[in-house]
C-alpha cells in the first residue's frame, strides 16, 4: 500500500479503542487529545501541549471545558488513570510500577485518585476474581459522570466490536 504523503500533526490519527473519541467533532480538540495520549507517561505540560497543538493554552482549556466540562489538566489526569486502570486489571505489575509509569508521584497518589474515580482501591479490585473484577469495574464506570467513566472504560478494550464476554476471556487469559 502506497501513501501519497504522511499524515501531519494537523491530521489526527484515529483513536482505535475509544468509541467516545469518534463523537468529538472539533479537529483541534481531537488533535490535543491524541497529543496527550502520546505523552501519557509524562507530567502534564500545558505549554508543551499548546506548542504541539499549535493553539494557545487558553483555547485548549476552552475546548476541553466546552466538550467535557473539565480543564485539560483534569482530562489528562483521568486519561492517565484510564491507562493505569487497564494495567491494574490486565497485568500483575505492582501498583507502584503502574503509578510511576503513568506519571503519578507515587502509589499513594495513584491509589487515592483511583479510589475517587472507581470507588475501590486498585488492591481491592485485584482481590476479586478476574471476571468479578471486570464486571465490578464496568458496572461502576458505567455510572460515572460524564467523560470520566468513558475514559477509564475506554482503556479496558470496551469498543463497539468487543463484547464483555470477549473482554472477560482476555482478562482470564492474562491472569494465567
Amino acid at each position: 500500500m502506497l501513501m501519497e504523503s504522511p499524515r501531519s500533526i494537523r491530521s489526527p490519527q484515529p483513536h482505535l479503542e475509544a468509541d467516545w473519541f469518534h463523537g468529538i467533532k472539533d479537529p483541534q480538540l481531537r488533535r490535543s487529545i491524541l497529543i496527550m495520549d502520546r505523552s501519557i507517561r509524562y507530567a502534564f505540560n500545558m505549554e508543551k501541549l499548546a506548542e504541539q497543538a499549535g493553539l494557545h493554552k487558553t483555547k485548549i482549556n476552552r475546548l476541553f471545558n466546552n466538550e467535557f466540562g473539565l480543564s485539560a489538566a483534569t482530562f489528562f489526569r483521568h486519561l492517565r488513570l484510564g491507562h493505569g486502570n487497564r494495567d491494574v486489571l490486565y497485568t500483575k505489575r505492582t501498583i507502584t510500577d503502574i503509578a510511576i509509569e503513568y506519571g503519578f508521584s507515587d502509589a499513594s497518589h495513584f491509589t487515592k485518585l483511583y479510589r475517587t474515580a472507581v470507588g475501590l482501591s486498585p488492591t481491592q479490585l485485584r482481590e476479586l476474581s478476574p471476571a468479578d473484577a471486570l464486571s465490578e469495574i464496568s458496572q461502576r464506570l458505567s455510572s460515572a459522570p460524564g467523560i470520566i467513566g468513558k475514559l477509564m472504560a475506554g482503556n479496558l478494550l470496551f469498543s463497539s466490536d468487543l463484547s464483555l464476554n470477549v473482554a472477560k476471556e482476555r482478562l482470564l487469559a492474562t491472569q494465567k
